[in-house]
């Protein structure tokens, strides 16, 4: 069995030990420590108020929506998120868009959205696979 030796340390202070951690060894320390333009703001008081068309469908994504299919019409997307109904209604009549808007809302590009709730995920899809076959 291996003999064990006692952990040589040096004693610092408080401050000292944070500037260790917070510096990887060889590291160029800055002479002076950056300092926040502004204040972080809370993301509720900078984000825009919901116009109208955020918050219910308009008149052209209802009549879009009822003129799809009834296995089709995405009835949660409908209820939850009007303005992505809205969004996709607007830009159906163009495949390619449509078909990339669709996919983008599939698919997280930057890694840090948490998707739609399943059931809502499941109509994107379905609408997705429609628009692909329908002419």
């Amino acid at each position: 069995m291996r003999e064990l030796s006692p952990i040589e340390f040096e004693v610092v202070d408080f401050d000292s030990a944070r500037e260790g951690w917070a510096t990887p060894r060889g590291a160029v320390t800055p002479t002076a420590t950056p300092q926040p333009s502004a204040p972080i703001q809370n993301w509720e008081e900078r984000r825009h108020s919901p116009t109208t068309d955020e918050v219910v469908p308009t008149a052209e994504a209802l009549l879009w929506f009822a003129k799809l299919p009834e296995p089709i019409r995405p009835q949660h997307l409908l209820q939850a998120f009007p303005r992505v109904l809205n969004r996709i209604a607007a830009h159906w009549a163009q495949r390619a868009e449509c078909l990339s808007v669709l996919e983008d809302l599939l698919i997280d590009r930057r890694g840090t959205r948490s998707g739609f709730a399943a059931p809502v995920a499941e109509e994107i899809a379905r609408l997705r696979d429609y628009r692909v076959l329908e002419r």
